[in-house]
């Protein structure tokens, strides 16, 4: 019935993810190596950014060894982006993108600057991932900047960037401690950070299987940065920092088998790198012998981090119990001892109560095209009062927050309308109004009342957790072995806690709230009556070597040269890629080439498609247009194809006219509608399609959902064919049930006359998916009167098994047991009803491929009925998202 055509060989494949709106005007300023792309209020930390960049440059082309072969694009985005990431990136092009959320990460991670930090970090990452060795400096030239490319006799391809295929542990590791020298701080020096490494450590959670591989597991890849930072840190004081980056220039020698650590690390340390690691889990045991971690019996325990606000006689907190339901608001009496808990669709964060309702301090995301921090209830409303401000702590009239239109590179800390200071540290106020916070000034963490300054001492790490008054303030920071809870009490700090794994603690009657760190989550615990010891917080620059606060290459002072241009995405198209893959079937050998353009912000893309074939020929065109809240795409296809079983020769040309609008996109909702055109001609029919189509979809997913916890779509249109109005519509219903049990069902119908079916292509765009999916490869099938259903029971097995040495281990499987149905009218082969049911069974399993991707990989085994002939299937299915 149908053409089979078999993709033998890998493609190459480059997603582009969603950047930023155009959410305001963006400029670019260029230098001779990088362009930064900004909008006009942040002009004035361009001599900051550039000065920084370019001690960045200095130092790591010397240390890593490499210069960059390509410009880097530096995108600051807009106020409207107010979320604490930051990425950096060489496919599709050299780029490194700061969001305007650090303040939310400077803190906990011991750094005071969002700029300092991030062109160490992210910079290191372009560098790592672009290093080349003469072969993929050549074929970059061709291919541009993809992974790997393939080979037509081979069944392994060639790869251009082996480093980009490390473990994360490694890349990540190497740009956190890029992040925590040059005496600037970082999560090296951080007291949480010494914490988890310790617990994974002692707790045998620290093994190699564990840290190559997106495991799913607590802390859900942070252990990757601070157990990979730490283990960095062991290797340059050991060979030094120069002999650590220039790791990344060995590896890029590994263009056939990217996973071979053992060469690299050979080439680089003289050693095994099974060995290295050995030797450093080692050497933290022998450091660590006197770490002194809570033990005890919990009141309750949480997967992401309690945060504690005393709201009169009761302290608030959220947790979060097992990552796949909403969160739990916990109330804790500090009188009675006693928990209350109940569900809640409270964001995480801080709890604060505000005209005697509930809210959160958390990023709030309006739409695609507007994020901002605010207070935000359990129905996910923002309270307007509160926009832009990231709020710190509420005492009854007094507010104390940071103004996030200011607090790109260090927070602008607020109490109510008075500018209070620049810094990291998230203040708290008392009941009489009096606002405390610590600032960063020099090596020492400064504890501030108002403005007047109340004791320092030599730290990168203090966390504010309970003020009483001025002669009781109390705060987290560093101990010789992590983390521990101290007070400023009349005067003279003291530690309040034994233990080394304290994360945040609240004073109650006679003792304290506790947060501690674990190996496998956080524990809340209520502490009675502990002594307090006459100790400051440990100098965590006695455990580093001089290395980490050297200047290295000085910062100098620069000066803008040039005001800043317009952005125009047209004008800053770059070329990204080349790729080719291959189809065979018993009547063609075909070869696609496939070339693509896009601007650094993404919001213009261009490809061109053509193909070499003995038989088939294909050739598009495609340009999308994405910034605005109305989206738009653009494509021409000419394709010649055989049919009548091969003997018939058609040339098919199409077009497609797409645009689309965003509506409303809030936590779980988004409604959107859009106008699609297009048509195909031949030498047996011309047809034009107008259609109208209407989105509304609902998805609640937790993080640790195998499947959506909710889901439901629908889409219904409106379409115009030959003067010939129709109807169509499709639903798709997904629920977890209970436990790990989740149903899905689909439905689709279409009265068209001339509907298309197509498989999806490489070379396949837009937004409104028309057609069914066919195991047709660049070949079509017209039918009318089409009507699917389905239904899908599957069942998650928290089974996994992970390798280090082999690139792909199993994360979970799933059985499951479907029924699909369809029944149409097919047209261009035959005239008569096609009706196609079958039931399914199988097993699926969730694979990591590479350590970090996940692929679901279906073996399904089915029953299908024809025109009352049935016949027996095992079939094969992979998805994947790299």
């Amino acid at each position: 019935m149908f053409k089979i055509a078999l993709t033998l060989l890998l493609s190459a494949h480059c997603a582009f993810a969603y950047l930023v709106s155009n959410d305001d005007n963006y400029y670019v300023y260029r230098t001779p190596h990088v362009h930064y792309i900004l909008t006009e209020s942040d002009f004035k930390y361009l001599p900051k950014l550039t000065a920084q960049m370019q001690r960045s440059e200095k130092l790591f082309e010397r240390e890593f060894s490499w210069a960059l072969d390509e410009r880097t694009s530096l995108v600051v985005t807009s106020n409207k982006n107010q979320v604490a990431n930051a990425f950096a990136t060489m496919s599709p092009n050299n780029m490194v993108v700061f969001y305007k959320g650090g303040i939310d990460f400077l803190e906990t991670s011991a750094t005071p600057s969002w700029i300092d930090t991030l062109s160490s970090h992210e910079v290191a990452h372009v560098y790592q991932l672009n290093a080349k060795n003469q072969l993929g400096a050549f074929l970059k030239k061709i291919f541009g900047n993809q992974t790997y490319i393939p080979i037509p006799v081979l069944s392994w391809p060639i790869f251009i960037s082996p480093t980009a295929m490390l473990p994360t542990f490694i890349v990540e590791g190497n740009a956190v401690l890029n992040e925590s020298r040059l005496n600037q701080g970082g999560r090296l020096l951080s007291g949480e950070s010494l914490v988890l490494v310790s617990e994974l450590i002692h707790s045998g959670k620290s093994d190699l299987r564990y840290l190559m591989n997106a495991n799913l597991e607590f802390p859900f890849g942070t252990e990757k940065y601070i157990l990979g930072g730490f283990f960095q840190s062991y290797l340059a004081d050991k060979y030094s920092f120069a002999t650590l980056n220039r790791f990344f220039v060995n590896h890029a020698e590994n263009n056939i088998n990217p996973f071979d650590l053992k060469s690299s690390f050979a080439a680089t340390f003289f050693a095994g790198y099974e060995k290295l690691y050995q030797d450093f889990q080692d050497s933290v045991r022998t450091k660590q012998k006197s770490y002194n971690a809570y033990r005890g019996s919990s009141v309750t325990t949480s997967l992401t981090k309690p945060e504690f606000k005393r709201i009169e006689d009761t302290i608030y907190f959220l947790t979060t119990s097992d990552a796949k339901s909403p969160n739990t608001l916990n109330l804790f009496n500090t009188a009675s001892k006693e928990l209350n808990s109940q569900r809640s669709y409270l964001k995480s964060g801080r709890v604060y109560r505000v005209d005697n309702k509930l809210y959160t301090s958390t990023s709030y995301s309006q739409n695609e095209r507007n994020i901002f921090f605010a207070l935000v209830d359990d129905k996910y409303n923002f309270n307007p009062l509160f926009k832009d401000k990231y709020v710190t702590d509420i005492e009854g009239s007094n507010v104390s927050y940071f103004d996030m239109t200011q607090s790109f590179d260090r927070g602008v800390l607020y109490r109510n309308q008075e500018r209070i200071a620049e810094t990291e540290s998230k203040a708290l106020l008392d009941k009489s109004g009096n606002i405390y916070y610590f600032k960063q000034e020099a090596g020492l963490k400064v504890l501030y009342k108002n403005h007047e300054k109340l004791t320092s001492f030599e730290s990168y790490y203090a966390l504010l957790t309970d003020i009483i008054d001025a002669n009781e303030i109390y705060f987290v920071s560093n101990s010789q072995n992590g983390a521990s809870l101290f007070c400023y009490c009349k005067g003279t700090i003291k530690r309040v806690l034994p233990y080394d794994n304290v994360m945040s603690a609240m004073k109650g009657s006679n003792g304290y709230l506790v947060s501690f760190l674990n190996a496998d989550r956080y524990h809340v615990t209520f502490i009675e009556n502990p002594q307090a010891i006459d100790q400051r917080p440990f100098d965590i620059k006695n455990q580093l070597s001089a290395e980490y606060f050297k200047s290295h290459v000085p910062i100098e002072e620069t000066q803008i040269t040039e005001i800043p241009k317009p952005y125009l995405s047209l004008s800053e198209l770059r070329f990204s890629e080349y790729s080719m893959s291959f189809l065979y079937s018993k009547a063609h050998t075909t070869m696609l080439n496939s070339f693509n353009w896009i601007d650094p912000l993404f919001y213009s893309s261009l490809s061109a498609t053509f193909s070499l074939s003995n038989k088939l020929a294909y050739n598009q065109l495609g340009f999308q247009y994405l910034p605005y809240a109305t989206q738009f795409y653009l494509s021409g296809t000419n394709e010649t194809e055989f049919y009548f079983d091969e003997t018939e020769k058609v040339t098919t040309n199409s077009y497609r006219v797409n645009m689309e609008n965003t509506l409303l996109s809030k936590r779980f909702s988004s409604i959107k509608v859009g106008l699609d055109f297009q048509g195909d001609s031949n030498k047996f029919f011309k047809n034009d399609i107008s259609t109208i189509y209407f989105t509304y979809q609902y998805y609640e997913a937790y993080f640790l959902n195998y499947r959506p916890y909710t889901q439901f779509s629908f889409t219904p249109s409106i379409e115009k064919s030959a003067g010939r109005t129709s109807q169509s519509y499709s639903l798709n219903v997904s629920k977890n049930l209970f436990w790990d049990l989740y149903l899905s069902i689909g439905l689709s119908k279409n009265d068209s006359e001339y509907f298309k079916l197509e498989a999806a292509s490489p070379t396949q765009n837009g937004f409104f998916k028309r057609g069914l999916s066919t195991p047709i490869y660049y070949s079509t099938l017209y039918t009318s009167n089409v009507t699917q259903g389905n239904l899908e029971l599957l069942y998650e097995v928290p089974y996994s098994k992970y390798f280090y040495r082999f690139p792909v281990s199993v994360r979970r499987l799933a059985p499951f047991v479907g029924y699909q149905k369809s029944h149409s009218k097919e047209f261009f082969y035959r005239t008569d009803i096609d009706d196609l049911s079958f039931a399914t069974a199988g097993l699926e399993a969730e694979l990591l491929v590479f350590h970090v991707n996940p692929t679901r990989v279906r073996l399904l085994s089915t029953e299908i009925t024809i025109e009352d002939k049935t016949e027996s299937h095992i079939g094969l299915e992979i998805r994947t998202g790299f």
